[in-house]
């Protein structure tokens, strides 16, 4: 592979690095419902505070990496809060000489349920540096169309994870494939590597939809986190 595409891919996981941190900013944004539940847990969160922490999630996630973002607040007993992001990551394995650095597809959520606020962020996908690299190499290396092409395989992952052996995703560039796999104690999408264009391109449609993928997630593997 041509050191450039690994070096774009390089940049993009430093970026995304970047980014990464000012996600505690974002979350701050969770403080008072938390802090509500705890002297209040079985009343209705006060819609003040529910406004303005739908603000802070809006306004103050970070844009980069950023590919779906939700607040729903019309409940004030069960509002929740999610956002679907790339990050950067390390990936290594026991039988590595060493590890390497990549891309994680992540679901991160805040619900209320029961009086109490739960957080959590769901790996759905580890994309190697390779496949980074790859898909540079075989499809538009602007941010929009990579992005766009990373986050088919979000929207498609309740029906990816079922997949026993390796699994193929179509996205608009060519095709991630690779195999599932664990990401600690979240089964995941690990993508290997990105093919030029062998495959016809899913229809678009309702996979673009935030909530219509936290409804189709396999049954209760996010939700349980909040009961």
């Amino acid at each position: 592979m041509p050191a450039e595409f690994r070096g774009v891919a390089r940049v993009l996981h430093q970026r995304l690095a970047a980014a990464d941190l000012l996600v505690d900013v974002a979350l701050r944004a969770l403080r008072p419902i938390k802090d509500r539940l705890a002297r209040h847990p079985w009343k209705p969160l006060r819609q003040e505070t529910l406004i303005d922490a739908r603000r802070i999630w809006l306004r103050d996630m970070p844009a980069f990496g950023s590919l779906a973002r939700i607040a729903k607040i019309e409940d004030r007993s069960h509002p929740s809060f999610y956002e679907l992001r790339l990050g950067a990551s390390r990936f290594g394995r026991d039988d590595w000489r060493e590890s390497t650095d990549g891309a994680v597809l992540a679901l991160i959520g805040a619900t209320v349920a029961g009086g109490r606020l739960t957080v959590r962020a769901l790996v759905l996908a580890t994309v190697s540096q390779h496949a980074l690299a790859r898909r540079y190499e075989r499809g538009r290396r602007d941010d929009a169309s990579v992005f766009d092409d990373l986050s088919t395989l979000a929207f498609r992952y309740p029906d990816l994870i079922q997949t026993s052996d390796r699994w193929n995703c179509p996205v608009t560039d060519g095709t991630w494939t690779g195999y599932p796999a664990m990401a600690g104690c979240d089964a995941a999408l690990n993508v290997t590597t990105f093919l030029a264009d062998t495959m016809p391109v899913l229809p678009a449609g309702p996979t673009t939809d935030l909530e219509s993928l936290v409804a189709d997630l396999p049954a209760l593997r996010f939700q349980d986190a909040a009961a």
